[in-house]
């Protein structure tokens, strides 16, 4: 709603059943910036332990936490399609992804 996606009180018109992304609002629930990057990681241990509250995705086994690359901050939107970009050595862990960048269209 804040973001203008739809108008206010419509929110839930937009949930398909698809993954959650983002279920804490994220930066436009007032974080400021240079506590983005912990916030996430406190909401990401909130969602494996059942504990966050009001929030909470059902069933949440798995968390990722990741970065957009080769882009300006203020260009990312909602729903940019991404590919993914490996790290230069896989070993079968999570880390072997690298982050995340956009692809070609809007």
């Amino acid at each position: 709603e804040a973001a203008g996606l739809c108008e206010q009180g419509n929110g839930t018109s937009l949930l398909d059943g698809g993954p959650a992304l983002n279920p804490s609002g994220g930066t436009m629930s007032g974080l400021t910036p240079c506590a983005c990057g912990l916030t996430r990681i406190i909401e990401a241990v909130k969602q494996l332990q059942g504990e966050a509250q009001g929030i909470q995705i059902d069933g949440a086994d798995t968390a990722m936490i990741t970065k957009i690359l080769n882009i300006n901050p203020d260009e990312i939107k909602e729903g940019m399609r991404v590919k993914v970009v490996w790290a230069d050595k896989i070993k079968g862990t999570p880390k072997d992804i690298k982050g995340f960048e956009p692809i070609g269209g809007d």
